[in-house]
Formats: C-alpha cells, sequence, structure tokens
C-alpha cells in the first residue's frame, strides 16, 4: 500500500468516529492510520482504536505545535506518500485518496496534492450537479495567495518532500502555507483537487483563529506586517460588505490591529498560542 494516514487529536469524540467511517470507505485503502493524540480527556482513543488505528502520544512536557506534532507524525511512516487528515474532515467521495496520489505520481515536480473544502454548513446545501467530475488546480508562486498552497485538513504529501523540508517548528499556525511556500520559491508546486471536496466540521473554530493566521500569513509568506493601509482595506470592505456580514468582518479587522500592536515578531505568538 502506497500511503499511510496521520490525524492529530485532542477531544475528538464529537468528529473523529465519522472522519474513520469516511476513510474506511476509500477504495485505495491505506497500509496504516497513525492517530497522535496531545491529551484528550473524551472517548477520543477508544475511538481510535476500535477502528483499528495505532496511537501515539504527543508529549505533555511541553505546549503544542502543529508543526511540531506534524513532523513526530511522520517520524513514525514510511510510506511514499502521508495523507494528513484532520480528525474533523470527512470525504465527499470514495475514491478521493486514489486520486490524490494519482495526480501526484503523474506530476514528479508537484511535492503534495489536497482537497478543496467546504464548512459543513455550506455543503449540505450542495447539489451533485454543482460538484465538478474531475478537476484540479496547480499553486504555484505565480497564483498563491497566502492561503491556498496546501491544506493540513486533507492533503497528501510525499514523503520525500516532508525529509527534504520539515514543518517549521518556529511558527504557531500557518506551517502548511509556510511549507508550500518555501518550495514554490524552489520551483516545485501543490497541487488542489478541487473535483473532491472534503467537508470540513470543525467545532473549534474561532475568529480570533482566523485573525491570528491571517497575520502570520502576512508575516511568513510575504516577508511583511501588514501595513496601515492594508488595515484600511479591512475596515472598507467591512463598511462594504452585506448587513448581515458587517459585526464579523469590523470583528476581523479589529483583531487585526490587537495582533499587529500586541505582537510584533512572529515568535512572540508562542505566548498567546
Amino acid at each position: 500500500m502506497r500511503y499511510s494516514v496521520l490525524i492529530r487529536t485532542k477531544n475528538s469524540e464529537s468528529t473523529l468516529g465519522d472522519t474513520l467511517k469516511a476513510l474506511d470507505g476509500q477504495t485505495l485503502r491505506a497500509r496504516e492510520v497513525l492517530v497522535l493524540d496531545s491529551g484528550s480527556e473524551d472517548g477520543t482513543l477508544d475511538i481510535a482504536r476500535r477502528h483499528g488505528c495505532r496511537v501515539e502520544l504527543y508529549p505533555n512536557d511541553r505546549a503544542f505545535n502543529y508543526s511540531e506534532s506534524l513532523n513526530q507524525g511522520f517520524e513514525y511512516l514510511d510510506t511514499p506518500y502521508v495523507l494528513v487528515l484532520s480528525s474533523h474532515v470527512q470525504f465527499y467521495r470514495n475514491d478521493t485518496c486514489e486520486k490524490l496520489i494519482y495526480i501526484l505520481e503523474q506530476h514528479d515536480a508537484a511535492v503534495a496534492s489536497y482537497c478543496s473544502h467546504y464548512q459543513r454548513h455550506l455543503f449540505d446545501r450542495l447539489s451533485p450537479d454543482e460538484v465538478p467530475d474531475f478537476a484540479c488546480s496547480f499553486i504555484s508562486r505565480l497564483n498563491f495567495n497566502g492561503g491556498n498552497g496546501l491544506a493540513n485538513t486533507s492533503s497528501m504529501i510525499r514523503m520525500s518532500a516532508w525529509k527534504g523540508q520539515c514543518f517549521d517548528v518556529s511558527l504557531p499556525s500557518c506551517e502548511d502555507q509556510v511549507w508550500a511556500y518555501r518550495y514554490y520559491l524552489r520551483g516545485r508546486p501543490t497541487i488542489r483537487l478541487d473535483a473532491h471536496p472534503s467537508v470540513y466540521n470543525n467545532p473549534r473554530i474561532s475568529s480570533y483563529k482566523l485573525a491570528r493566521d491571517r497575520y502570520v500569513k502576512g508575516r511568513t509568506c510575504y516577508g511583511k506586517y501588514l501595513e496601515p493601509r492594508e488595515l484600511l482595506l479591512y475596515f472598507f470592505k467591512a463598511f462594504a460588505a452585506p448587513k448581515g456580514k458587517k459585526s464579523v468582518r469590523f470583528g476581523a479587522a479589529l483583531r487585526l490591529i490587537w495582533y499587529v500592536l500586541n505582537s510584533r515578531s512572529v515568535s512572540s505568538f508562542n505566548s498567546i498560542y
């Protein structure tokens, strides 16, 4: 079997079962499913073991770091490809893993492939006719926007690419975007599989995380902090937003200003993460 699966968990009892059921239904089965847990206190590990997953624990003597957990998980695995899958993501089609590997095998330069994803409430509104039969997009330095480089919610990553460049443990978030961007600088793209969306159902998403990620992306992927004119543009977009979205966008803009004033370096995020 050509790939393994890496799932990071913490108190994921409400979503992990559905994720593993969708994974069990894939036409191309994984050699191994590794669950790397960072201190669950609910039934997460029982669910993982019932599905035959290998369970490893993130060290409890230091603060959690996304990049470090990914690197630790990759070290346990030895397949040519590793599917990094969030514990709150389910695949829409049963041949998604097969297609993710297929497009990588057709394009040797690509370091990873990943699924587009929809929030659960948006996905439920889609009709089958709105999902393309087969479509993919190549992401490179030319069309990278800071958020479309990779998605560690559902990414198939070449083991050789990870060995050539591990995830940066100095980052508190956006490790997937920075990892991809550094490969773009070396002329190697990623591929987004638009025809096989995954369903994103994270119960812990927040405007706090979204604003922080926006700031880190700007600092690491573009080599600069957000400029005042960019913050003004955020407020302009908030004024121009539909009535029901104004408060959300104003909230995001205010949080961005808070981060700019209180976090003048990426490393300083470690104290508030």
